[in-house]
């Protein structure tokens, strides 16, 4: 195995961990696992924002958001 290929898979098993830990926030847990990968280099600095502009992404979020907003409103 490379490192990279190393790194890759040392970073997945934490997040995993922490996952199933559940001591803190899924998104903060993935989000530091996307700041892991950008800083040793793995995904390159230019790209590592680039899905969220998706659509796909857009309406999940979207999605997510209105049923918040429907569960508040009873």
């Amino acid at each position: 195995m490379t490192a990279d290929q190393i790194t890759i898979c040392v970073i997945v098993v934490v997040l995993s961990v922490l996952f199933v830990w559940g001591r803190w926030r899924y998104d903060l847990v993935a989000f530091g696992g996307l700041m892991a990968a950008a800083a040793t280099g793995l995904i390159p600095t230019g790209d590592v924002f680039q899905g969220f502009g998706h659509p796909a992404v857009v309406t999940v979020l979207a999605v997510l958001v209105i049923s918040k907003a429907l569960s508040n409103a009873g």
